[in-house]
């Protein structure tokens, strides 16, 4: 037995609009005065991970010699954990993401300090470490006065007493924006005493 299934027109609904009138916006920018370029490079992403020798040639670089533990995220992948009494390395080579800790913890409130100099310093550990090759690789994204409490958490609670650094890195002076644009592609963290605290590197794939 078929039974017949009535039909409800249903009301259709109203959606009051919260602005009124109109914004007052005015263009004074006309087509003619826009000089597109004719041609633009294209550079083409090739994903590749990182292979066993190069996970043995970064955690070297950072001071690690011994195996490490392996262990699987469910979104990052395979991880490699590298640690020291002093130091903690994870890398994900799927994703290509290096993070460096240090023990070291900020115990003073930043005070004045100058951008150009921790920039500077941050870009000598990264080319020490051979994260880049050249110092235009990275183009400054953001200095940052931020207060991280004694497990590593960033505190609204405490005085700023670490400078967080972030970089984007760059293919011939244009920015590549990643995944992790408001971190930056490298991220350096300072103590007041200029000390590394930590490095965050979410590497891009090849290019071609």
């Amino acid at each position: 037995r078929e039974e017949k299934v009535s039909q409800t027109n249903l009301p259709e609904p109203k959606i009051s609009n919260l602005y009124k009138g109109r914004f007052p916006i005015t263009l004074n920018l006309k087509g003619n005065q826009i000089a597109l370029p004719k041609k633009l490079p294209v550079y083409k992403l090739r994903s590749s991970e990182y292979d066993s020798s190069t996970i043995k040639t970064i955690a070297e670089r950072f001071g690690f010699v011994s195996e490490p533990l392996k262990t699987e995220d469910s979104l990052l992948g395979i991880i490699y954990v590298f640690s020291s009494s002093n130091n903690f390395l994870s890398i994900a080579p799927i994703q290509r993401i290096v993070d460096f800790k240090t023990n070291i913890l900020p115990t003073s409130p930043a005070g004045d300090f100058s951008e150009e100099e921790f920039k500077s310093i941050a870009l000598d550990f990264l080319l020490e470490k051979k994260i880049i090759s050249d110092k235009n690789d990275l183009k400054l994204f953001k200095v940052r006065a931020i207060s991280v409490g004694p497990g590593g958490h960033i505190s609204e609670e405490l005085e700023p007493n670490v400078i967080s650094i972030s970089f984007i890195k760059t293919v011939k002076d244009i920015p590549i924006i990643s995944g992790s644009h408001e971190m930056g592609t490298v991220n350096v963290k300072l103590n007041k005493e200029k000390e590394v605290l930590s490095v965050y590197v979410d590497d891009l794939p090849e290019m071609e």
